[in-house]
């Protein structure tokens, strides 16, 4: 259900009753089927016939000095006949752990923490229907050399979790040398396309860094995923349906970007350099030191990143009598240069309390060298008036990020309180000067000819304070509550002068335009979520996330546009373990989004009088109900998943293109009145042929928009379809290959037709120095296949827009393993 909307402090309307009830009426329904699976999945036969010849391992691992049970450390059960593991789990709280449907035969068990020795049992046999108690098994406290490549070979490329899908980046085909956008595209349930734009099955999602939100959104956002590079991730975590302890922004869910942190005692860390032929480099490194109970961690990374990219634009002007075209060749030439320093240090004074500092600064320098070609054509496509025109720009973006994080553990270790707090500051610099150098007129005017030069400059100014309070306790002998609150403060000074000058020498006056804006955002939250078992493979988490959104814009020609939001989020988490191999989860989260100021500001912010972008100040937030059903089960060769998915958008928006009888294009939003997508994604990934392994995934949807509220030519269904192939293994000795291919079928959009997108990757990686050392050779689009192409048809224009991203290369990658090199997630509640 939805609370209470209102715009500029006024109350709901009639239209926003209707859709709040057609919302209770879905949520309900989703809710009646939550309950009625999971009545139905406690009534499952027990199939004892099949348990009585499977048995069962326990066992309680603690510290030798003290005798505390130690929880996360690694239990792996192997097989006596080869060493293959055929479970794996980490300890409870209190060090305890549990093995069911263990098949009849001889195993042992390794057992690896944090600072203590790897401890291996003697042989065992497990008998049919028994049950064997290790008892109590003692670690003692001892440093810990880890070679990277063992850990490689026991971790899974993929794994599921009770409410995520994680994939480890140093498994990814071509990971070495490349970006975060790199490993993004490799990820199977993400769908990324040429311009950087990820969608979690046909949705945007929230990109978090590190368990919160990234510092920046928006185009900056792509710029610093194109910049970051992807050897500082260990993995990256998809949350298709967050629950309640997570913010509600991002039809899409969420995508948990997971940095590496060391965690071996003493010094170790790592060193890496790359180059390409594009002039594409980057270096960086990352260290770790611990000394009894503080441990420091520090990456850096300095990446040079260029990109070109070829445009061509035809439009067909249907609203004038009779039809003109017009016809744009673009290319640009894009350089950057983008580095980040982050440090972080822990301190756990003692087992119960742990207290983290952390600190991230970016930034980045680019410019760009354009050229538009741009002709004007009668009816009959014959060139009325044509003219160049350049486009050079610079910018500069500063960023930095503190955080503090405080936990504290009692009774023993089972109830939680953390709480965090995040103060960021960001700075955003832009320059473009945009000139005609040469102008030929044949039988047209100059009516819509931009002014001989424009300048255009812009600086942005951000600040962010965040505080988050979280507590976990015991709910009966298996459940658990957690709750919290936060508290979120942004503001933002956008300020941008537009000058033109028709006459460059300076005898006109110019004409100078101010833009820009000032936003203010206040945002409180709560939650609530409730888990437990309902049998013994049933389990079922239920939540409930409350949202206060207060903010406002100040903008220089327009009325301020002010906004209040209460909103109310159910989820609920439904899951089925058949056994240690087949899981079924079944899902559901409501998700906002809410327009930024882009997309609100009426303010035309472009510099061609021919084509004007503009925002909506009436847009509605849209609501997004996801419903998702995940089966995964394990076999001898690999996991297969199947998802099968329903999602409902409410007051969608769109963004439409319209052109007037004198053939000025305005691309502008507006809100659909909804929009329902049902479809399902197979996914399958596979280990133990010989030395390869990889994942397939193939998912398809079916979409139906009814904008009879807009118009009804808006309306009507499309599908879409995609898949993606990743593939590594052993060439011969330390020499590997890995390939990603990837292909995304065309689909029907709101008012034309988003062309097929297809890409190829490959990279070579050797290892050698006792293989603490690797050089990887990634070939990038070797095949030139990356490009982008897009029609509009509409009762006002025709238009075709392609792009072509001219991304061959071959790019070259060293790195060096110092000390242990081990790594483990990042902090915040998404990296744990």
């Amino acid at each position: 259900m939805r609370g209470q909307h209102a715009r500029d402090g006024t109350g709901g309307s009639e239209a926003h009753e209707v859709h709040r009830s057609s919302r209770e009426n879905l949520r309900t329904f989703a809710f009646g089927t939550l309950l009625a699976l999971a009545a139905g999945l406690t009534l499952v036969p027990s199939h004892a016939s099949a348990q009585e010849q499977e048995g069962t391992l326990t066992g309680r691992i603690v510290a030798l000095d003290s005798g505390e049970g130690l929880s996360a450390v690694g239990v792996a059960l192997k097989a006596e006949s080869d060493s293959g593991q055929v479970a794996r789990m980490l300890t409870a709280f209190d060090g305890r752990f549990r093995f069911n449907g263990v098949e009849p035969g001889r195993y042992f068990v390794e057992m690896a923490g944090l600072g203590y020795a790897v401890r291996t049992s003697d042989p065992f046999e497990v008998e049919p229907g028994s049950v064997y108690d290790f008892g109590t098994v003692e670690l003692t406290v001892q440093a810990i050399e880890m070679d990277p490549i063992e850990v490689e070979s026991v971790r899974s490329a993929v794994s599921y979790e009770a409410d995520r899908t994680s994939y480890l980046v140093d498994a990814m085909p071509g990971a070495e040398g490349g970006t975060i956008t790199d490993a993004l595209r490799n990820v199977p349930d993400l769908d990324v396309d040429i311009d950087g734009n990820i969608e979690v099955r046909g949705e945007s999602p929230a990109i978090w860094i590190d368990g919160r939100p990234a510092p920046v959104s928006g185009a900056s956002l792509q710029q610093f995923l194109e910049q970051f590079p992807s050897d500082l991730i260990e993995r990256i975590e998809v949350i298709d349906t967050p629950g309640a302890e997570y913010d509600a922004e991002g039809p899409g869910g969420i995508v948990n970007i997971v940095l590496k942190e060391g965690v071996d005692l003493g010094i170790s860390g790592s060193v890496f350099a790359n180059a390409g032929t594009r002039g594409n480099t980057g270096l960086g490194a990352r260290a770790t030191m611990q000394r009894g109970d503080w441990i420091h961690n520090l990456n850096a990374s300095l990446r040079r990143t260029d990109s070109e990219v070829e445009s061509y634009l035809l439009r067909q002007n249907l609203a004038a009598t009779p039809s003109d075209f017009v016809e744009r060749d673009g290319w640009n030439a894009n350089r950057s240069l983008g580095g980040n320093i982050g440090l972080r240090t822990q301190w756990r004074p003692r087992e119960e309390a742990e207290l983290a500092f952390r600190l991230d600064w970016g930034g980045q320098d680019g410019d760009r060298d354009g050229l538009v070609a741009t002709t004007y054509m009668d009816e009959q496509e014959s060139p009325t008036h044509r003219f160049d025109r350049s486009d050079l720009a610079d910018s500069n973006g500063r960023s930095l990020n503190l955080r503090a994080d405080f936990e504290w553990e009692w009774e023993p270790r089972r109830h939680v309180f953390d709480t965090e707090l995040r103060v960021g500051r960001g700075s955003d610099r832009r320059n473009s000067i945009e000139e005609i150098l040469n102008e030929e007129e044949l039988e047209g005017d100059d009516a819509f000819v931009p002014a001989e030069l424009s300048l255009d400059r812009e600086n942005e100014d951000a600040i962010e304070f965040r505080l988050d309070l979280n507590y976990r306790r015991p709910l009966g002998e298996s459940g658990s509550v957690r709750s919290g609150y936060s508290l979120q403060m942004e503001s933002d000074d956008n300020r941008r002068t537009l000058t033109f000058l028709d006459d460059p020498s300076g005898e006109a006056d110019p004409e100078i335009t101010l833009r820009g804006h000032t936003r203010d955002q206040t945002m409180n939250s709560a939650y609530v979520t409730v888990q437990g078992d309902l049998g013994e493979r049933v389990s079922l988490q239920m939540g409930l996330r409350a949202e206060h959104a207060d903010w406002e814009v100040e903008l220089p020609d327009s009325d301020p546009i002010a906004r209040r939001y209460v909103d109310i989020f159910p989820s609920a988490n439904l899951s089925y373990n058949h056994d240690r191999a087949r899981r079924l989860r079944l899902s559901y989260s409501q998700r906002v989004g809410r327009p930024g100021v882009s997309v609100l500001d009426p303010t035309n912010r472009s510099t061609d009088p021919l084509e004007r972008s503009v925002g909506n100040p009436d847009l509605d937030p849209r609501i997004t109900h996801r419903v998702n059903l995940t089966a995964s089960w394990t076999t001898s060769v690999g996991t297969f998943s199947v998802g099968p998915y329903f999602n409902r958008t409410v007051n969608g928006w769109e963004r439409i293109t319209t052109v007037d009888e004198e053939g000025v294009s305005t691309r502008s939003w507006d809100n659909l009145s909804s929009q329902t997508s049902t479809g399902g994604s197979v996914n399958f990934s596979f280990r133990g042929i010989g030395s390869w392994r990889g994942s397939a995934n193939v998912s398809g949807s079916r979409s139906y928009r009814d904008a009879d509220n807009l118009d009804s030519r808006y309306s009507g269904s499309s599908s879409s379809w995609n898949s993606r192939v990743n593939l590594n293994g052993n060439l011969i000795g330390d020499l590997s290959m890995q390939t990603s291919m990837r292909y995304r079928a065309s689909t029907r959009s709101l008012q034309g037709r988003d062309g097929s997108e297809t890409s190829v990757d490959l990279s070579f990686r050797y290892r050698f120095l006792d293989r603490r050392a690797s050089a990887s050779l990634s070939l990038r689009d070797p095949f030139g296949l990356q490009r982008s192409e897009s029609e509009i048809r509409d009762l006002t224009l025709f238009e075709i827009r392609r792009s072509s991203r001219d991304s061959r290369s071959a790019q070259l990658s060293i790195s060096y393993a110092l000390g242990g090199g081990g790594s483990r997630g990042g902090g915040g509640r998404g990296g744990r």
